[in-house]
């Protein structure tokens, strides 16, 4: 008995290799932005801490410097200077971090100058109490800062601000691209179901077209 070619079934087989083909582009394409999305979102978060770590150094400088001020015993003066050394990495990571970012660049370049005044004037205050210098002379000095430390935490709340829009729209396309390739992974799956039922039906099909043939003569 010679069967004839069922065409659906060859067209169910091609446009289910053409559905194929396209959903390992887009898999492939999906992959690679959830990929780089990560490393994006990772990136975003580290900049959020380092700026974050800026401002907890200066502060543990500023706690340091006065606690020596006022008591004059050099123990104090430990927590300031380790704060002094976390600045000056945390500032060449930030660049580092940042160099893909002309505004922030812009920014940390300020935001360098700012930080260096106020340390320069934390160094004023604890030589002016190594000096013997009078106590109340040092606070006031040290009272000078309060300008730059809002200056510097307005600064920082820009950059902040900047990331934390860049992160918002980072997780937005990480998303989209997320639930695109579940839903071309759902579509694959039904189109597979359907064309291994198109093939299951084909022979049954094919035997009900053909007419049947007599066993005895005519």
């Amino acid at each position: 008995m010679r069967r004839t070619l069922d065409w659906s079934v060859v067209l169910g087989l091609g446009l289910f290799m053409a559905l194929l083909v396209v959903n390992a582009a887009l898999t492939y394409r999906n992959t690679h932005q959830l990929n780089e999305d990560v490393n994006w979102l990772s990136h975003t978060n580290e900049v959020l801490d380092l700026t974050n770590g800026v401002l907890l150094a200066l502060v543990d400088a500023e706690t340091g410097e006065r606690g020596f001020v006022i008591t004059g015993e050099d123990s104090y003066l430990e927590p300031y200077d380790n704060a002094l050394n976390r600045l000056d990495r945390l500032m060449t990571t930030l660049k580092d971090k940042t160099q893909d970012n002309p505004s922030q660049q812009g920014r940390i370049e300020s935001l360098e100058t700012m930080t260096d005044r106020r340390i320069d004037l934390l160094k004023r205050g604890v030589e002016l109490r190594r000096a013997g210098g009078d106590e109340t002379q040092a606070l006031i000095v040290s009272g000078e800062g309060k300008a730059q430390m809002d200056a510097l935490r307005a600064l920082v709340a820009e950059m902040r601000d900047e990331e934390q829009d860049l992160l918002n729209d980072r997780q937005i396309r990480s998303t989209g691209a997320y639930q695109t390739a579940v839903a071309t992974g759902l579509i694959t799956r039904a189109a597979r179901a359907g064309d291994r039922r198109r093939v299951r039906l084909a022979p049954a099909a094919q035997s009900v077209g053909t007419p049947a043939r007599g066993c005895g003569h005519p």
